[in-house]
């Protein structure tokens, strides 16, 4: 194990940089780590006490329980706090790599001789090669996050239901520890500056992201010191089955999402919603300021005179959380310069949204390239996308797409929709339609909504 500590080490810089070099400074560290971290670990889930060749899935449930606290505890190091001289992604790969390993030798043991194991052999080169292509690739990330969430969605059910409370808890635990740590290192360091947990639902900054997880931390240690007392509310078979039901419908849910649009729509974007109302304040803000006079303070939503003996001190705005403009950073350039900003909120106008033209889908670009040609001298049609020029260029001469582009944030194309390309209909800035570009909407569709 101390040789597959330090050779997964090695692997995950030549999967990172595509090389590999003896370590030099601080990259030593990330040799010795695994070494006096996972190994302690192994010997107190007792990895070592037992022959696997004869032990059951308990044993091999301790190899998984003993690499994921090891692979939290790596990668808040190397991956999120950073150590420098060592690539972040080292300290998320090398724990994968550890579980393949760890993991793949003990189920080769338990599962039969040298001859027998030929088969799980094959299966960790395969996973390794797999792992390989995903991490190098650097287009995981949607996979990843959708992962989580069914992760967290089934997490819950399965809380709900009491169902498998030692293993439930055990990974519940671990994910909190991680999620509990990321924010605080978010909140504290200012990574951050809106937090994600609930989307745009409900805004919550780091530091309220953070004491929410000290919160829910309480009940989830009451949850897992109390983890083999309870008793599932269903029976094996049907836990099983509302577990699976659970993890099939939000799978369901959020590939729909993906391939069309969400169903509840919370961004300041949405259909119904003027642009240019959301770009102003909600309230004009209130200022209470402060003066002394006679050695006491006194606090006035006026400005109080010098010559009545009122000494200026500070002063600080009571409505602070409602006087910043849902929209704050929509702006939008023509390819010579010219702020277009304002003139996205006059007439009609389809706005075809793409944020990067290298990762535009093009599956449906004949259907786009017809709707634009239909709604010629009916409705102003614009491409915004935050590729350069001779992107843009290349990509409307090789799809012949006909249509003038703008510039603006790729964020903020984000936000205005879900879908690379998207379609956003506006008429004097106010949000008449949203839609994917697999369900690319006709012509006629357009002309009804504008009317």
């Amino acid at each position: 194990d101390v040789v597959i500590c330090l050779v997964t080490v090695a692997l995950a810089y030549w999967l990172r940089l595509g090389d590999w070099a003896p370590p030099t400074g601080n990259q030593i560290w990330s040799y010795v780590a695994p070494v006096i971290v996972a190994i302690p670990l192994f010997i107190r889930f007792g990895l070592y006490r037992a022959i696997f060749r004869y032990v059951g899935w308990s044993a091999l449930f301790s190899v998984v329980k003993a690499c994921a606290i090891f692979g939290v505890v790596y990668a808040a190091i190397f991956g999120v706090i950073g150590v420098y001289g060592v690539p972040r992604t080292v300290g998320i790969i090398q724990p994968i790599l550890l579980f393949l390993f760890v993991g793949g030798s003990r189920a080769a043991a338990r599962f039969g001789d040298a001859h027998d194991a030929t088969p799980y052999y094959g299966m960790l080169e395969h996973l390794y090669e797999a792992a390989r292509v995903v991490i190098t690739s650097q287009q995981c990330s949607l996979e990843i996050a959708m992962l989580v969430i069914l992760l967290e969605l089934v997490l819950g059910v399965a809380i709900l239901l009491l169902y498998r409370m030692p293993l439930t808890t055990w990974v519940v635990l671990g994910l909190m520890v991680f999620f509990t740590f990321l924010t605080f290192y978010s909140a504290y360091f200012n990574k951050v500056t809106d937090c994600g947990c609930f989307g745009d639902a409900i805004k919550l900054t780091p530091w309220e992201s953070f004491w929410k997880d000290i919160v829910l931390m309480v009940f989830v240690g009451h949850l897992f010191w109390y983890r083999k007392r309870y008793v599932p509310v269903l029976r094996t078979l049907e836990g099983h089955t509302v577990i699976l039901a659970s993890l099939a419908l939000s799978f369901f849910l959020g590939v729909y999402a993906l391939r069309h649009l969400p169903f509840i729509d919370f961004r300041a974007y949405r259909v119904g919603n003027n642009i240019p109302a959301q770009m102003l304040p909600p309230e004009a803000p209130i200022i209470e300021y402060a003066f002394v006079k006679d050695g006491k303070e006194v606090r006035s939503p006026k400005f109080l005179s010098a010559d009545e003996g009122y000494v200026y001190s500070s002063s600080r705005v009571l409505n602070e959380d409602k006087i910043k403009p849902k929209i704050t950073d929509y702006s939008v350039v023509s390819p010579e310069g010219e702020d277009l900003t304002q003139a996205t909120f006059e007439g009609n106008k389809l706005l075809i949204v793409m944020y990067d033209v290298a990762k535009t889908s093009v599956e449906n670009m004949a259907a786009l390239r017809q709707l634009t040609a239909d709604l010629e001298g009916k409705v102003d049609c614009l491409v915004l996308t935050s590729s350069s020029a001779e992107q843009m260029e290349s990509f409307r001469h090789q799809y012949q797409l006909a249509v003038p582009y703008a510039f603006a944030d790729a964020t903020v194309l984000k936000t205005i929709i879900r879908s690379n390309p998207g379609i956003a209909l506006w008429k004097n800035g106010t949000v008449l339609g949203n839609w994917h570009h697999n369900d690319t909407p006709g012509a006629q569709e357009i002309l009804e909504r504008v009317k």
